[in-house]
């Protein structure tokens, strides 16, 4: 029971974590002078609710996650959540850490929701990153190992947390504002995403160093499936690049891109689940 619902607030923080970082990039573009004249108010009021529900989740997960580990740790049913020794004992480990970090992301995202500039930003994602740092297998990684994942996570929540807005994007402004930041989303990403799949590769071999025994085993069945879907999701975003966004401005252009941006979305969320199943019910 407890490691099941441990899945489901793992999940959730991911959701979370994805939803604040792409809302808060949204956010910061949306007040300088070449994008505050053009969205609408529309698009920003969807921005800025999108980034106050992934606070509010994030609040919610990063509190209920760590109760639950407290409970399955004590072993006592719903009255081991309650337990003093081991709440103690979990606090000062590195769960206790992380629960900090994500304690100290919500403080910085709430500032940031009500004062948008780019120190803010730094500090949440410095503290979103030190959240990741002290449990699992990146505890025990190296400081320069430790950099290369934060950065992976970053961009992967980056990337996933955009789709959202970038699908509002879509259907709220205008075809010829749209297709302009589409090309320039399409080219940053072209050069982000070979560092995302470099650092997850460096990652699988630290965990695993390629031995035979655990890529053929249920945890590298599965990290198997995620990178089907990484790679899905790749050959899609291709697809926008080369195809959809040049023939945004065309009949049903618009409605393409949106359809095809939602399949995106679906393919994040089944590699967010996936990624939320390794870390907590299945290990190497």
């Amino acid at each position: 029971m407890w490691e099941s619902i441990s899945l489901i607030f793992r999940l959730a923080l991911y959701l979370a974590l994805s939803g604040l970082v792409g809302s808060a990039f949204g956010l910061l573009l949306s007040q300088t002078s070449s994008f505050k004249k053009t969205l609408s108010t529309h698009f920003i009021k969807c921005l800025k609710s999108y980034f106050l529900i992934s606070l509010l989740v994030l609040l919610f997960a990063s509190l209920g996650f760590f109760w639950v580990r407290v409970g399955a740790f004590a072993e006592e049913g719903l009255a081991g959540l309650f337990d003093p020794l081991m709440i103690s004992i979990l606090y000062d480990s590195g769960l206790g850490m992380a629960l900090n970090y994500g304690l100290l992301t919500c403080f910085f995202a709430a500032l940031y929701y009500l004062f948008i500039n780019r120190i803010l930003l730094v500090c949440m994602l410095a503290s979103i990153s030190l959240s990741f740092a002290f449990t699992g297998h990146i505890a025990e990684l190296g400081l320069i190992e430790k950099g290369i994942l934060s950065l992976h996570i970053l961009i992967a929540f980056l990337w996933l947390g955009s789709l959202y807005p970038l699908w509002c994007l879509v259907n709220l402004e205008k075809a010829h504002f749209v297709e302009g930041l589409l090309e320039r989303f399409g080219y940053y990403a072209s050069f982000i995403m070979p560092f995302l799949l470099l650092a997850g590769v460096t990652l699988v071999y630290v965990i695993t160093g390629f031995q035979l025994e655990l890529l053929i085993s249920n945890w590298g069945a599965a990290l198997a499936i995620k990178l089907v879907l990484v790679l899905a999701i790749l050959a899609l975003a291709a697809w926008h690049k080369f195809k959809l966004v040049p023939d945004f401005q065309t009949k049903h252009g618009t409605k393409k891109m949106a359809s095809s941006l939602k399949i995106e979305i679906y393919l994040g969320l089944g590699i967010l689940s996936l990624s939320a199943f390794l870390s907590t019910l299945i290990s190497p």
